[in-house]
């Protein structure tokens, strides 16, 4: 199975690793360390690298209306900067609020310690000027509710697929996954 990435950045260059498949072995690249955006098709190989999908920390992060906030690069720039330096799984997805203008982003962080989740909070609230106790422009939460999977929940951060199945209003059928 050939999965297609299309890298934004990468930081140094993938290094090669060996792969051991049973009786034969094959030297393959490894996966690249950085922002990689991903088709929405794709979303499956990237759920089964999630070790524990329980513990998974959701968020949503709107800034209301600005002319900044309305370009899908001033929040590729803004999630992307925050998460540097830190080790963190990253997925997030931009979808439009419903004035179809403004966008707002939908991701989720994965096997990450707490330490560098905390780290990443900082960042993200530093880079968006997001006043600590500002609850309304960025909200974090678990998949406490008994009628959504953690499936579910993934794609509705993810691919804007509501949970009722439907198609939301997004930005680019891509996420982006930024992995340590």
């Amino acid at each position: 199975m050939s999965i297609n990435l299309n890298l934004l950045l990468i930081e140094g260059g993938p290094v090669r690793h060996t792969v051991g498949l049973g009786n034969s072995i094959v030297d393959r690249p490894a996966l690249p360390v950085g922002p990689q955006a991903i088709h929405y098709s794709q979303l499956q190989p990237v759920v089964d690298t999630i070790q524990d999908k329980t513990h998974i920390w959701y968020f949503t992060l709107a800034k209301g209306f600005s002319p900044q906030a309305t370009t899908g690069e001033y929040w590729y720039d803004n999630i992307n900067n925050a998460s540097t330096g830190c080790s963190i799984n990253l997925l997030y997805n931009l979808e439009y609020h419903s004035d179809e203008v403004t966008l707002h982003a939908h991701g989720l962080v994965y096997d990450t310690d707490n330490k560098q989740l905390i780290k990443f909070k900082r960042n993200i609230r530093k880079s968006f000027n997001i006043a600590p106790q500002n609850r309304v422009a960025i909200k974090w939460y678990q998949n406490n509710n008994n009628n959504h999977t953690s499936i579910d929940k993934i794609k509705y951060h993810i691919v804007s697929q509501a949970y009722d199945g439907t198609k939301k209003n997004n930005y680019k059928d891509e996420f982006i996954h930024v992995r340590v």
